[in-house]
């Protein structure tokens, strides 16, 4: 009878802490999720980089130019979304030719919440024909003061071997509204195709040469005789330095080549 009621006991016992068991699985399984959450939110604030940052562009037109020339200086307000955002400033002429920046050594300084670009006449040159971008290391600022001043500031200047190019320089200008004063390379003779046949013209014999609406497809050639000649100019390119560096022009893009 002792033995009976002691099994019973051991068999209450063992459902109870087989129940007692399931209650408290859930529980240890919760808990073993609530540790995960910590190191999910730990990974995802070591992978965060923080606010993005951009390039801000500034257009600027003829008369913005000549506003920098005759005050010295131009003051733009930038967006309230660009504030301690920007990484780099570049400068754009809305004729710009090349669509490729040059980068300016020497970050502009932050003065009185404003970021001073700082440019002399070769840069100012420069930007008529492509862009220039400054970096910027500095935040706090809401405005950017473009200076243009005498004294020479960083050289943009590439040397380049000269044996290609003609001792004297030329006027050049591109797509009708862009004139530089360059040397060019040099030229031997140049192959015209007229209605009447095709000739070998000698580069010393040309005062101009004067390129049609559709750049190659047509050119007037002016000889130092007084003569023209009209027809089609066999050129794909055009290697040009001035006082910034050397550039190839393709043949298309040219409107007129005179001494």
């Amino acid at each position: 009878m002792n033995f009976q009621r002691f099994v019973n006991f051991q068999h209450l016992a063992n459902s109870a802490l087989l129940a007692l068991s399931i209650l408290l699985l859930p529980a240890c399984l919760v808990g073993q999720e609530d540790e995960k959450k910590p190191d999910d939110e730990t990974e995802q604030v070591e992978t965060f980089t923080g606010p993005e940052r951009f390039r801000l562009n500034i257009d600027l037109c003829d008369r913005d130019l000549d506003q920098l020339q005759r005050d010295g200086r131009l003051r733009l307000r930038i967006p309230e979304f660009y504030k301690n955002r920007v990484a780099a400033i570049l400068l754009r002429h809305v004729d710009t030719y090349l669509k490729e920046k040059v980068r300016v050594s020497g970050e502009p300084l932050v003065v009185d919440h404003a970021s001073q670009v700082r440019m002399d006449e070769l840069m100012l040159e420069r930007l008529r024909f492509q862009p220039i971008e400054y970096r910027v290391f500095e935040k706090n600022f809401t405005e950017v003061e473009i200076c243009y001043v005498d004294e020479p500031q960083t050289r943009i200047y590439v040397a380049d071997d000269d044996s290609n190019l003609t001792p004297e320089a030329y006027q050049i200008q591109i797509s009708n509204r862009l004139n530089l004063h360059a040397k060019i390379s040099k030229l031997d003779q140049l192959k015209l195709t007229t209605a009447y046949g095709t000739y070998d013209v000698k580069w010393v014999d040309i005062e101009q040469v004067q390129f049609g609406e559709f750049g190659t497809a047509s050119a007037k050639l002016f000889f130092k005789d007084g003569s023209a000649v009209s027809g089609h100019l066999e050129i794909e390119t055009l290697d040009i330095k001035t006082r910034w560096g050397k550039i190839t022009i393709p043949a298309n893009d040219l409107s007129l080549i005179s001494r």
